[in-house]
């Protein structure tokens, strides 16, 4: 909340810093960005260098080209992809489908009907999809 308050705040000011219209501009630009870019990360770096989990400090470069090198075994990021994914057996997944309550398809529930004394190789068969939720009750999947 308090660092969309401050997104927020900057937003809203008069001086809000749009983008050059001359290659002068740019450069002149480029240069009170950098010292800008350096005072916030001066007051606030302890929120910067805990809300990722960088293996090494951002440059100013890298978070312009949205290049972050990112460590790729924290525990953080891999519960964050299981929890987008819904991985099933992770907490991840089971936060995520705890968080939408409602049913949804649970393939290792669902069936397959067939008739075994009309399966003949190279005959056309009827093959019937009994879909089920994850409590077992039947859905209607278009």
């Amino acid at each position: 909340a308090f660092l969309g308050g401050m997104c927020s705040a900057s937003l809203i000011k008069k001086e809000l810093v749009l983008p050059p219209s001359s290659a002068d501009e740019m450069e002149e630009d480029i240069e009170v960005a950098e010292e800008l870019a350096q005072q916030v990360y001066s007051k606030h770096s302890s929120l910067l260098g805990k809300g990722f989990a960088l293996s090494s400090p951002l440059t100013i470069n890298q978070a312009l080209d949205g290049v972050l090198p990112y460590s790729c075994d924290s525990n953080e990021r891999l519960f964050l992809r299981d929890l987008v994914q819904c991985t099933a057996g992770t907490s991840g997944g089971r936060l995520s489908r705890w968080l939408q309550p409602e049913p949804y398809v649970d393939p290792s529930r669902s069936e397959l009907l067939y008739s075994r004394e009309e399966m003949r190789c190279g005959w056309p068969a009827v093959l019937t999809v009994l879909t089920k939720d994850q409590y077992s009750d039947v859905v209607h999947v278009p």
